[in-house]
């Protein structure tokens, strides 16, 4: 039985059409609400959930901006891209669990209207992120989204993309010329950790593997060390670790 399912308003979309050409298995549904419900129905468990895949189009904003209280206003990630809801990653601590009523991969298809919509936008120097709701990467080979963004944030200069990862799928990127003004950022932890909480993820090993490929191909990396989860022995895996990563990467 196919867990992947399409609106029918996908096929008046580039992105939508693209998308088909590689997913031959497939039912229709009428809207993300219907698709939400029969969720819900199954009463699946979370990483069952995570199986089903649903494309789309986006009816609101796709720029979106952080909520961030005084001690946190003055640093620089102001900004994301909802472009694709959830991951088949099961990290324990991730509070996606909880900020979405499901575990369901979404992903809207109406790139356009995102693009149309960052048009409008001109605080220079921001940075905007992609990977806040989703991972940027893991699906990257069906969906191909960071060749659309990548292609068109090299065309603003004045602003950041930043694409946030824990997957090492990095083989589009390094079919696509870096820009200076993209960061691929990928989040470390110590193999400890990665093991007991950030279960079907990239091993640590795979991800300084992958950042190392794309740095040694021209693009800036950045290091996301969060979160910090007190384990037993963690000044010891802590110093281990930060040595495995920083020392390729310098």
């Amino acid at each position: 039985m196919s867990k992947i399912y399409i609106t029918e308003d996908i096929k008046n979309h580039k992105k939508g059409l693209e998308i088909l050409e590689k997913i031959k298995n497939y039912k229709l549904i009428d809207d993300e609400k219907a698709f939400v419900k029969m969720i819900h129905d199954m009463n699946l468990t979370n990483e069952e959930e995570k199986q089903y895949m649903l494309f789309t189009t986006k009816k609101g904003n796709f720029l979106k901006s952080y909520y961030l209280d005084d001690n946190l206003s003055k640093i620089k990630e102001e900004f994301y891209l909802s472009y694709e809801n959830n991951c088949p990653f099961n990290c324990l601590y991730c509070y996606l669990r909880d900020y979405f009523n499901h575990s369901a991969f979404i992903f809207y298809v109406n790139l356009e209207d995102m693009f149309a919509e960052l048009d409008k936008f001109n605080k220079t120097g921001s940075m905007i992120s992609a990977g806040i709701v989703n991972d940027t990467l893991v699906h990257d080979n069906l969906t191909n989204v960071t060749a659309d963004l990548i292609g068109y944030f090299k065309d603003r200069p004045k602003l950041i993309l930043e694409l946030r990862t824990k997957s090492h799928n990095i083989k589009n990127l390094l079919e696509i010329t870096p820009s200076k003004n993209i960061l691929i950022s990928f989040t470390f932890s110590p193999k400890e950790v990665i093991d007991r909480y950030e279960l079907r993820a990239s091993s640590l090993k795979e991800r300084i593997a992958a950042a190392k490929k794309l740095q040694d191909y021209g693009y800036s990396i950045g290091l996301r060390l969060d979160p910090m989860i007190d384990i037993e022995g963690s000044d010891l895996a802590t110093k281990g670790w930060s040595r495995k990563f920083f020392l390729p990467l310098t």
